[in-house]
């Protein structure tokens, strides 16, 4: 498959927890408690690494700095975080979640991508600060100043689609603008960038696992 034509989207029932769970009392009591995020829907195994531990995932669980999530085969899970960063995983995906702090003085998200795909709508860590949230792949470095964009990585690539920004998103250095595509191939540092087609701009299809 050409690896210019892959992409993640989300279904729309994403943004709908999201605002939900805003607007929950019950929900917006577990912020602040142990941990830096929690899990708001799991479809399928998904579990949390944590100090050597595997734990199996549930609605409502809280995570912590340091923690990876792993997602099996044919599994989704939608994670959100303190500072309402929304990030879909789709199956076989992981996600090292490094560093972490929703102060307002010191707002910072940093994250590693081993394998999978997944999509992030960023919260209120760009709005505090700007260059505080950062993701790396095998082949990428991603900086993020504020979008909804999808990410794919494997051995072969790693692919970054910046689906509404009104800021800056920069792959290895590079600003990818709204609406195009960055490839990241194995050795490479440049990344090949292209014009979303019109119909996978807006990402709001079917999660493909």
């Amino acid at each position: 498959m050409n690896v210019l034509r892959k992409i993640l989207t989300v279904p729309v029932l994403a943004l709908a927890l999201i605002t939900g769970a805003a607007a929950d009392p019950a929900l917006a009591a577990d912020r602040g408690a142990d941990g830096i995020g929690m899990v708001l829907a799991v479809e399928g195994a998904a579990e949390a690494v944590r100090g050597g531990s595997r734990l199996a995932l549930k609605v409502r669980d809280r995570l912590r700095e340091k923690d990876t999530v792993v997602t099996g085969a044919g599994a989704k899970l939608q994670i959100l975080l303190d500072d309402d960063t929304s990030i879909t995983m789709g199956a076989e995906s992981s996600l090292e979640m490094r560093e972490f702090s929703n102060a307002p003085e010191n707002a910072r998200f940093s994250a590693h991508i081993p394998r999978g795909r997944m999509r992030i709508i960023t919260g209120e860590t760009t709005e505090r600060n700007p260059d505080g949230f950062r993701l790396t792949t095998r082949h990428a470095t991603v900086g993020i100043r504020g979008t909804v964009l999808t990410l794919e990585t494997n051995d072969d690539f790693t692919s970054v689609n910046v689906n509404n920004s009104d800021k800056t998103v920069i792959v290895n250095g590079t600003p990818v603008p709204e609406f195009y595509r960055a490839v990241i191939m194995p050795g490479g540092n440049v990344p090949q960038i292209t014009p979303l087609p019109s119909g996978e701009r807006e990402g709001d299809g079917e999660l493909s696992t």
